[in-house]
């Protein structure tokens, strides 16, 4: 999908900005991803470690399987939803693809932008 907004970002200002929109796109995944052990940590707080962190001795508990399956099947649950909600709204669709194709290819060979 960053090849379609590069693409589409050049359709329509006519600019064209590749690692603009790639470092922004890295630097949301990031962030996304910087959340992980903000959540776990979270979570393990939740269920009452606030003061040591769970190791091999930790003895089982309904708490971690609770915690397990919602790591395991409910944030990619919940992940899979978010995505299918923000495709289901996404404009670029192969029809609207090939019009921007075609438009920038055409401006490409004049060598002029909008």
């Amino acid at each position: 999908m960053v090849a379609d907004v590069i693409d589409y970002e050049r359709y329509r200002t006519g600019r064209y900005m590749p690692g603009t929109i790639s470092s922004i796109f890295s630097f949301i995944e990031n962030l996304v991803s910087a959340f992980n052990t903000v959540i776990t940590s979270l979570c393990l707080a939740a269920i009452g470690f606030h003061a040591v962190v769970p190791t091999t001795d930790t003895p089982y508990s309904a708490a971690f399987l609770w915690l397990g399956l919602l790591f395991q099947f409910g944030f990619p649950f919940i992940g899979w939803l978010v995505t299918f909600i923000a495709m289901r709204f996404y404009e670029l669709d192969g029809k609207k693809m090939a019009e921007i194709r075609e438009y920038n290819e055409l401006h490409n060979s004049e060598g002029s932008m909008k």
